[in-house]
């Protein structure tokens, strides 16, 4: 996915929008829905923001950054099993549902 599309949605201002794109999150394949919680939890000790006019999901755009970074760092050389794409499939899915709905696409 893009990431003007990532910047989009994570600071949408849109709390319903943030919401789905969470429960997308939810369906990453095991290692990186791991790695993304070990991660949320370092960059985020007091857990992650709101989507209103004044703030957004990871509060800038450089934490989403160093989040997707460290998501990175503790997947790479890991195997992935067949299940784990077909759940990244889901995923992807799920974003690009999103993309659309948010309107990324048009």
């Amino acid at each position: 996915m893009d990431d003007k599309i990532w910047a989009y949605l994570y600071s949408s201002h849109d709390q319903q929008l943030c919401d789905q794109l969470l429960d997308c999150n939810n369906q990453l394949a095991d290692p990186y829905l791991k790695a993304y919680n070990e991660c949320i939890k370092v960059m985020l000790p007091n857990g992650i923001g709101s989507c209103d006019e004044n703030s957004e999901l990871y509060y800038s755009e450089g934490i989403r950054r160093q989040i997707n970074r460290c998501m990175q760092c503790k997947v790479v050389g890991k195997e992935f099993t067949d299940d784990d794409k077909q759940q990244m499939g889901v995923f992807q899915q799920c974003l690009h549902a999103l993309g659309e709905k948010a309107g990324c696409y048009s």
